[in-house]
């Protein structure tokens, strides 16, 4: 590596080392991180034989003998009205963000009469709304 950029990024050291002193400088910690991780294994492989032998279970008793049970047919989690339900909801849900969003923007363009309008359209089909849903039960 250049000594030009090594320089101008360690502008506030007051001495910069020689490539070759680095190079001494990384070899003794290798060295010393080399010799700290084999005490290190050797003080592993030491508490491992000092560690007591796991006990062995013994024979485990056989299970009981119980007819087998009778298979039950699976059961669906939800039936057709229930989901029908939940998807006609979120469809309304959604519908009436849209509807709240589109009035929002709208809003200060229209003068008094576009209000009403969308006011009364809005309760209109509120109100309109559960006469086709009473029919389904």
């Amino acid at each position: 590596m250049p000594c030009g950029p090594a320089r101008a990024t360690l502008r506030t050291m007051t001495h910069v080392p020689s490539p070759a002193e680095e190079l001494r400088l990384i070899d003794a910690e290798l060295w010393r991180l080399d010799a700290r991780r084999a005490q290190l294994w050797a003080r592993r492989a030491w508490l491992i034989a000092r560690l007591p032998a796991p006990a062995r279970p013994g024979p485990v008793p056989p299970a009981p003998r119980m007819p087998p049970a009778r298979p039950t047919p699976p059961r669906s989690e939800t039936d057709a009205p229930r989901v029908q339900n939940v998807l006609l909801l979120l469809g309304g849900l959604l519908l009436a963000i849209a509807a709240v969003a589109f009035t929002l923007v709208g809003w200060g363009e229209w003068g008094i009469a576009g209000r009403s309008l969308v006011l009364g359209a809005v309760t209109v089909a509120a109100l309109a709304a559960p006469l086709p849903l009473l029919g389904r039960g």
